[in-house]
């Protein structure tokens, strides 16, 4: 296939070029896309969830402070024995997060494991503190302040306050939350966006209305719910390039080969398409058709009163082809009437062959035709065909589609139907019910027969609306006065069914399947032989 397109010369059209390249394109931007947009959306997902697991240490860390207070200093409000700062700095020392401890009464240090400024921590949110609460605060970042530190603090009495200070960088100390080898950039934030502990690009970036201040692609945020902290987590951009690295191979072989196959199905197609009508040319003069013969049965009497013809296409390369995978493209490229022309001479012939038999007078075989060939140009050449085989036109019936007819219901296709009638051919109306036709409409046509298509004649005996839709049709072919045919009888249960209805043909595999010629006519004796007319030439009374 891939030299048949490459040889074929169909790359070298510019517009078909153009396609093909857009298929090719087009599937690769989009997976590169996706892929882009995965690959941020997963790290997106890691940065917030380091984000989330540095606040929850936050927290622990500040209840462990709290823990120490209520532990260490409730007991001693008044203040402490001088041998008592000792025991405070073995707690110190036995808990890391904490980096100094005191009780503060009116405004001075009473107890303490070391000196401790005072001022250093009564900032003002711990001011008025309610009993039995904690308050967690950042000491500002100025001057006054030698070190910027969280202070924790609970209230002990009506005028003391155990205090716990924590330096900022212990937030951040659990590398083992950031991935191994990322250049992961994290920090702590205050209140008002103050950096007191990582990354200062991060300034700011919890502070809504705020505009980062960072030039990187993945930023998490994570706030306390209990604490007045908040984490800030990016990836610098030489990290980013890195992940998108590691997924480009993989991106790019499924965009390449999602775009080769997408060019290639298309080159395909277009070759296909391209291809069938200039094989259509050839197959008449190759003799690749063939007719199928589908008997019509008089429901009332078992005889034959017919069939419809329908052309197969044996494709060298594919085989069995089914009218409906070329004659729409026969239709478009204006190959129809030699088609239908060809068709029509079969017929014709077949209908010469069997002349002898004891056919009722109104047998006849049912040809497809296109309501765009009804033009003055079919009537000469049905004349002519059925003139040089000395067959009467009553033994042909053009099968024009309901929507074919809505398509084309000129003025001209109106004339040619009404010549074709005076000439003997019989019309007949197929797969009705597809379309939207009303009775106003039918009756403007003048019809011999109704086909009802098979997907409805599948229905009868269950709930469908379809099922009904079969009795309506019976009905309007009574008011019409035209003969109704049912498409599609598959079995026994069917055809009581469509017979209960009064419709008065009908065609399916319950009574025979498509035949070739000479399959046909020795299954048409037989049914003859089976099922005879009253006299030769005579149609059984109903």
């Amino acid at each position: 296939m891939i030299n048949r397109i490459l040889t074929s010369g169909i790359l070298r059209e510019p517009a078909v070029l153009a396609v093909c390249a857009l298929a090719f394109a087009l599937p690769l931007l989009v997976t590169l896309y996706l892929a882009s947009t995965l690959v941020d959306l997963q790290y997106t997902r890691n940065w917030q969830s380091v984000a989330d697991r540095l606040v929850l240490w936050g927290d622990e860390t500040i209840e462990r402070a709290d823990a120490i207070i209520r532990q260490r200093l409730s007991a001693y409000p008044q203040g402490c024995p001088s041998s008592y700062s000792n025991e405070l700095a073995g707690t110190v020392f036995a808990n890391e997060n904490v980096s100094a401890l005191g009780i503060v009464r009116n405004g001075k240090v009473i107890c303490a494991h070391r000196q401790l400024r005072a001022e250093s921590l009564l900032v003002p949110e711990i001011a008025g503190i309610p009993a039995d609460k904690t308050v967690v605060a950042f000491t500002p970042k100025d001057a006054t302040y030698r070190m910027p530190a969280i202070v924790v603090a609970r209230r002990l009495d009506a005028d003391a306050v155990g205090v716990a200070l924590i330096e900022p960088k212990y937030f951040l100390l659990p590398l083992g939350f950031i991935p191994e080898g990322s250049r992961l950039k994290a920090a702590l934030l205050g209140p008002n966006g103050e950096v007191y502990a990582g990354d200062t690009s991060l300034a700011g970036a919890n502070r809504p209305g705020l505009a980062k201040t960072t030039s990187h692609r993945h930023l998490a945020i994570a706030t306390s719910t209990r604490f007045p902290i908040s984490i800030a987590v990016r990836s610098d951009a030489q990290d980013d390039r890195l992940h998108w690295h590691q997924a480009l191979p993989y991106a790019l072989a499924a965009g390449l080969l999602l775009g080769l196959s997408s060019s290639f199905l298309i080159a395909i197609s277009l070759l296909h398409s391209r291809s069938i009508p200039a094989q259509l040319k050839t197959a008449l003069s190759r003799r690749e058709f063939h007719i199928e013969y589908l008997p019509t049965i008089d429901l009332s009497s078992g005889r034959c009163v017919g069939a419809e013809a329908l052309i197969r296409w044996d494709h060298p390369d594919h085989g069995l082809m089914q009218p409906d995978t070329f004659i729409p493209i026969a239709e478009s490229s204006g190959l129809i009437l030699p088609i239908t022309e060809w068709i029509l001479s079969t017929v014709a012939i077949d209908l010469q062959k069997i002349s002898g038999l004891a056919l009722p007078a109104d047998f006849h075989i049912g040809v497809n035709i296109a309501s765009q060939t009804l033009s003055d140009e079919i009537i000469p050449i049905t004349q002519r065909i059925f003139d040089a085989r000395k067959v009467a036109l009553s033994r042909v019936m053009f099968e024009l589609s309901e929507r074919g007819l809505i398509d084309h219901a000129e003025e001209p296709v109106r004339e040619s139907i009404k010549r074709l009638r005076q000439l003997g051919v019989r019309i007949a109306l197929d797969d009705f019910g597809t379309g939207s036709s009303n009775l106003a409409y039918l009756q403007s046509f003048d019809i011999d027969y109704l086909k009802i298509e098979k997907q409805f004649i599948a229905t009868l005996g269950t709930e469908s609306v379809s099922s009904g839709l079969v009795k309506i049709i019976a009905e309007m072919g009574k008011y019409l006065n035209v003969t109704v045919i049912a498409e599609g009888i598959e079995n026994a249960k069917q055809l009581e069914l469509v017979k209960s209805l009064d419709i008065q043909e009908g065609q399916g595999w319950h009574f025979s399947t498509p035949l070739r010629f000479g399959a046909f006519k020795v299954w048409l004796e037989q049914r003859i032989a089976s099922h005879p007319c009253t006299r030769p030439g005579q149609r059984a009374p109903v």
